[in-house]
C-alpha cells in the first residue's frame, strides 16, 4: 500500500513540474519522461506524506543540477469572435484572468496569465469549441 501510494505521489510532482515548468533554452515544457530521469538520477526522496504542492520546490532545486529548468509565469492575449464568445467564457475562465473586455461587435479580448503547460490545454480546448477562429498572442513572461 505504502509502494502505491509512493508511486502515486511520484506521478502527481512529475506531471505538476511538467505542467509548470519549462526550458528555458527552448522555451517549451519539458516531457515528463525528461523529468522522471532527472529526479532519478537526481536520487530525490519523495515523500507520500507530503503534497506534490509542497515537494516541488525542493525537487526542482535537485533537478535543477541535472537539467536546464526554471518556473516562469506567462501572460497571452486572447481574442475570440462574437459568435465564439458565450461558449469560449466559459473556458477562459477556469485560467486566471488579469483582464477581460468586451467589444463592441460582440467579441471578447481576454489577457490570461498561465504557465507554459497549460497553454496547451487552452488551445486545444479553444480550437475544439471554435474550430481554430480565435487569435492570441503572446505577451510577456514572468518569473
Amino acid at each position: 500500500q505504502r509502494r502505491k501510494m509512493l508511486e502515486q505521489r511520484r506521478k502527481e510532482v512529475i506531471s505538476l513540474i511538467s505542467r509548470n515548468a519549462l526550458n528555458p533554452q527552448t522555451n517549451t515544457p519539458h516531457p515528463e519522461k525528461r523529468i522522471e530521469i532527472a529526479i532519478i538520477e537526481a536520487k530525490v526522496q519523495i515523500d507520500p506524506s507530503r503534497t506534490a504542492q509542497e515537494q516541488m520546490p525542493d525537487i526542482i532545486k535537485e533537478i535543477k543540477k541535472l537539467i536546464p529548468i526554471s518556473l516562469e509565469k506567462m501572460e497571452i492575449a486572447v481574442r475570440i469572435p462574437a459568435i465564439h464568445a458565450g461558449k469560449a467564457s466559459a473556458v477562459l475562465h477556469k485560467f486566471e484572468i488579469k483582464k477581460e473586455e468586451w467589444q463592441k461587435d460582440g467579441s471578447i479580448v481576454v489577457v490570461l496569465e498561465m504557465t507554459p503547460g497549460s497553454k496547451m490545454d487552452l488551445f486545444n480546448e479553444l480550437n475544439h469549441l471554435t474550430k481554430g477562429d480565435f487569435e492570441s498572442k503572446m505577451l510577456e513572461k514572468k518569473l
